[in-house]
């Protein structure tokens, strides 16, 4: 500090390092005060008031107290709490020449590491890099490179990099020694002189010992500094391995893909819900076999759906956005892993860095292509059958990719240019995002459309057939058969309705008959179709309870019947029906009549009207058409899988360009496919790829259980 004092100090108190001085003229001021430089020791606070210890000498041999208001720092910039006499303190602000050569010491030794590095290709910037994980993916080649090198030279082998690095370390310690000494030399004629002291005199003793053991620490250091940017390489290498090793083997492609269809699939939901969307309304994983908790509400998010799609509508304009907001996130982290899966084949197929003018739409996928199927044979050599695989599958995820963001690009400039769509369609295994944005909104028109024509109501021709059903709910409606009941048919047209037996009155199937009008006659079989078809019904629990009862009446009635094709449709009401169905199955071949089972009452009644409504129709109809056009082909052997429709199969012979690569396709890219959900592509994937030998295992166990049965058998051969 520079202090004000009144005390005159002496020569023998103060020295010529302190620079005594007077204030104004050299002479003591007109206050009696003296500006002198001084070091702190101690300070006191009390009542107020500061006061300090100063050191007056620079070998601490006297000392003065004085007011810490009276004293300012020697410089701008010293730290907090000068004044409490810390001699670490102190030292930061003492010009000290030890600092110096420490600094100028190591900067020489591992500049000439970093030369060293250098010489070996490495980049010392790497180090710096390290420091802050976690490393970017681009360096994943300089680091492998250095992690090889950097083992090598620290092996205490006699390799070419070992050698050079132990040679390097010896010159390293020999011009350290040289310059230590140099410095301790100076140190010493310097120390003779008070006025030009080069060590700051409270700590000299301890910088001296540092100084003699400069060699042993800071030589070694260059050892340590490539031993700590070898482990720091190895542990960022080994993440940055597992990250390449999930890129290259497609786990974070199908990732990226499920992530962004769940995404795609949120915020198309949270989009409806703000439009007041009511999702409660229907079940959609289950709408087939499950009517909807409101059919006004359905028929309401129709119309949303309808709106949200029409271009016209100011809904539409709502969904743009979203795409756009979609479209922005989503290609955002696409294009991350574009950069990434570049940066791997340029390592693996062109051997080096990505190149400095590179960029995203610059990358030669179609040579990588080329080089890929030219250079097999060496790449499985040089990194393994599983490495050539994955390039395989990593060039084919880029090649997808791509024609995604071109796709999208295409749409654009569609969109810019006011064009609807392209004039010739263009098929493409990809689906641009926008495309799974919209697909999913036809898709939800296609089930909305779906629900309402499986499970709206629809209502019954009446007038000029008179009354249907009646109220009675009797599910045993056979009981009364044998009644006398003496009414005769209110409409004599048989081409237009069924007959039904008076008894049949109250059957729970009548009910949901839509399609067909019904006229009650006195008959005996339950249903006349036509003038050759007539049905006998029966309940599983009404048999179980009168087992005879239908034989005696198909006995009774067979002069009196005379039709060609006689059914018996059963309807399965309870659990345990594998004894009655097969005492039913004897009954029927016995009396040639055909068994029609049934598993609810909506079946029962949809059976009724189908054979109603096919009474004229060609045997042809149920025939296999042979059609030698593909896609028919292809159509017919798709449709067979449960909800997959025609719609559905052009879907997947536009995306996917043929059947083989349908089968081959795995869910995630099956499900991208528009208009196919996660279900629909789960049932086409788990039909493609059943296993056979299930199927032929259950289908001879079948086989055997039915030649073992010998009254099925003796009834089949007395048939045949």
């Amino acid at each position: 500090v520079i202090a004000r004092t009144n005390l005159l100090l002496t020569s023998e108190q103060s020295s010529r390092i302190l620079l005594r001085r007077k204030v104004g003229d050299e002479t003591i001021s007109s206050d009696g005060t003296w500006s002198i430089f001084a070091r702190i020791d101690e300070s006191l606070s009390f009542n107020h008031t500061t006061l300090l210890k100063l050191w007056t000498h620079p070998e601490e041999k006297s000392t003065i107290t004085v007011d810490a208001a009276c004293c300012m720092p020697l410089a701008d910039f010293a730290p907090k709490g000068w004044d409490s006499g810390d001699l670490q303190i102190m030292r930061n602000l003492v010009d000290d020449p030890y600092s110096d050569f420490s600094l100028f010491f190591r900067n020489h030794i591992y500049s000439d590491t970093s030369n060293l590095l250098c010489s070996f290709s490495i980049d010392p910037s790497l180090r710096d890099v390290l420091t802050v994980p976690p490393v970017s993916f681009l360096y994943i080649r300089r680091l492998r490179i250095a992690h090889e090198i950097l083992s090598l030279m620290l092996k205490d082998d006699d390799n070419e990099y070992a050698l050079a690095t132990r040679n390097r370390f010896a010159a390293l310690q020999a011009w350290g020694r040289e310059r230590v000494a140099d410095f301790l030399a100076h140190i010493k004629e310097s120390a003779l002189d008070v006025t030009s002291s080069k060590i700051f005199l409270p700590t000299c003793n301890e910088e001296l010992a540092k100084i003699n053991t400069i060699t042993s620490s800071d030589i070694h250091g260059p050892r340590e500094y490539l031993n700590s940017f070898l482990a720091n390489c190895k542990s960022e290498l080994g993440r940055l391995r597992v990250e390449q090793r999930e890129v290259m083997n497609g786990h974070q492609k199908d990732q990226l893909s499920k992530w962004w269809l769940f995404l795609i699939q949120g915020r198309c939901k949270i989009f409806l819900q703000q439009l007041c969307f009511k999702c409660d309304a229907f079940s959609e994983d289950n709408y087939i076999s499950e009517p909807p908790a409101n059919m006004e509400a359905v028929i309401g998010n129709l119309q949303l759906v309808q709106n949200i799609i029409d271009s016209k509508q100011p809904s539409h304009k709502k969904l743009r956005d979203l795409i756009e907001e979609l479209k922005k996130e989503i290609y955002a982290v696409i294009e991350e892993f574009m950069f990434k899966a570049h940066i791997v084949l340029y390592d693996y197929l062109y051997d080096c860095y990505l190149p400095p003018d590179y960029d995203l739409t610059s990358f030669p996928l179609s040579d990588a292509a080329e080089r890929y199927s030219k250079n097999l044979n060496e790449i499985e050599q040089k990194h393994g059958v599983e490495v050539k695989q994955q390039l395989d599958g990593l060039i084919k995820d880029l090649v997808y990719l791509t024609q995604m963001k071109q796709l999208e690009s295409s749409l654009e400039k569609q969109s810019v240019n006011g064009t609807s769509g392209p004039k010739k369609l263009e098929l493409s295994y990809a689906v641009p995002i926008s495309g799974l944005v919209m697909g999913y909104f036809f898709r939800l028109e296609n089930v909305l459309k779906t629900i309402i024509e499986l499970w709206q109501p629809k209502t019954r021709p009446t007038s000029i057939y008179g009354t249907t059903t009646s109220n009675n709910t009797n599910t045993n409606v056979n009981v009364n058969t044998n009644a006398n009941t003496n009414t005769t048919c209110t409409s004599p047209s048989i081409h237009r309705t069924i007959k039904v037996a008076s008894a049949q009155r109250g059957n729970p199937i009548l009910k949901k008959v839509r399609n067909i009008a019904l006229e009650y006659c006195d008959i005996d079989a339950d249903y006349i179709i036509n003038s050759k078809s007539c049905v006998f019904y029966i309940s599983l629990q009404y048999y179980n309870l009168y087992p005879d009862y239908l034989n005696q009446r198909i006995c009774n009635s067979r002069r009196k019947l005379n039709f060609e094709i006689k059914f018996i449709l059963c309807q399965v009401d309870t659990e345990d029906y594998r004894q009655a169905l097969h005492d039913l199955g004897l009954l029927a071949i016995r009396e040639e009549m055909t068994l029609v089972i049934s598993w609810s009452t909506l079946e029962a009644a949809r059976w009724l009207e189908t054979l109603k409504i096919y009474e004229n129709k060609s045997a042809e109809l149920i025939q296999e058409k042979i059609d030698e056009n593909f896609n028919s082909k292809s159509a017919d052997f798709l449709t067979t899988i449960r909800s997959i429709n025609n719609t559905d199969v052009l879907s997947l012979l536009t995306n996917f360009g043929n059947l083989q690569k349908i089968c081959s396709a795995s869910i995630d890219q099956l499900v991208m496919c528009p208009g196919l959900g996660e279900k629909k592509a789960r049932r086409i994937y788990d039909a493609l790829h059943q296993s056979w030998n299930n199927i032929n295992s259950d289908t001879n166990q079948n086989i055997n259980n039915f030649n073992n049965d010998p009254i099925i058998f003796s009834q089949l051969t007395q048939t045949n």
